[in-house]
């Protein structure tokens, strides 16, 4: 594990945890008041899922860089890759959001689930069997029997599904993440990285989700703004300096990767 990476991605998913609260504050309504154990599987799912995601995109920026050393004709993908990373880097940096580009991306995937309403939740966009989740008291209370302890059993990995369903719910946030991963890292500190993300991206939902709070809507929301903004440009600036260091470490003879082990 890198652990420049893994407290870079760590700090910026505190300041831009705001962001994710916006945008999935519909999950954690439809979640909340749950038993803490309910929202602990649901959250370890969602960073399950985060993680696999790091782990390809580490994996994708190894493979691209293996195959450069086979061929020279992979070494304009390397460098398109980069570009196009150094350019979301600098809209992230300059203008705290992501490009039109990546966002248009990510409406893309979301009309894709949309059509697919009929199997999915028609809110969040969500295995619908993944909620289906137990009543409030049935994670985490006494066991009354065989049959108590089945249901909560089901219950937990319902809520473990929906954890893993959720890191697949179009996020900029989160493909800006996986950028810089997939530049800059191998698929193993990728992977443990991008669970650190997760888990502090989870802080203020988790917080929502148990206290069932509205305060975050109204007097936060200046705060949370500004907070996010700062997150979006730190990401922006990590995404620069490693696509930058990509590219130019291996005029170098570097095997182009500025978090790697």
């Amino acid at each position: 594990m890198n652990l420049a990476l893994t407290g870079s991605l760590l700090a910026t998913g505190l300041l831009g945890s705001a962001h994710c609260v916006a945008m999935c504050g519909g999950i954690a309504a439809a979640t909340g008041g749950q038993g803490l154990v309910s929202l602990a599987w649901l959250h370890m799912g969602r960073l399950v899922g985060y993680a696999v995601l790091g782990g390809l995109a580490g994996a994708s920026g190894e493979a691209l860089i293996e195959s450069m050393k086979l061929s020279q004709m992979a070494r304009p993908l390397w460098y398109a890759a980069n570009a196009a990373a150094i350019i979301t880097g600098a809209s992230l940096l300059l203008f705290a959001r992501q490009p039109r580009w990546l966002d248009a991306m990510g409406d893309h995937w979301g009309r894709w689930l949309k059509v697919r309403r009929k199997s999915v939740h028609p809110i969040v966009f969500v295995p619908k069997v993944a909620l289906q989740t137990a009543a409030p008291d049935q994670v985490g209370a006494p066991t009354g029997g065989a049959h108590t302890a089945a249901r909560q059993t089901s219950a937990v990995k319902r809520f473990f599904l929906l954890g893993i369903a959720w890191s697949a719910l179009p996020c900029g946030f989160l493909y800006s993440a996986l950028i810089l991963v997939g530049v800059s890292t191998d698929p193993v500190s990728g992977a443990a990285a991008m669970a650190v993300f997760a888990l502090a991206t989870a802080m203020p939902l988790l917080v929502l989700q148990w206290t069932r709070s509205k305060l975050w809507s109204s007097s936060l929301r200046g705060v949370a703004a500004r907070w996010q903004a700062m997150g979006a440009r730190l990401l922006g600036a990590l995404i620069v300096i490693a696509g930058g260091y990509a590219v130019l470490s291996l005029f170098g003879g570097g095997d182009g990767r500025l978090f790697c082990g």
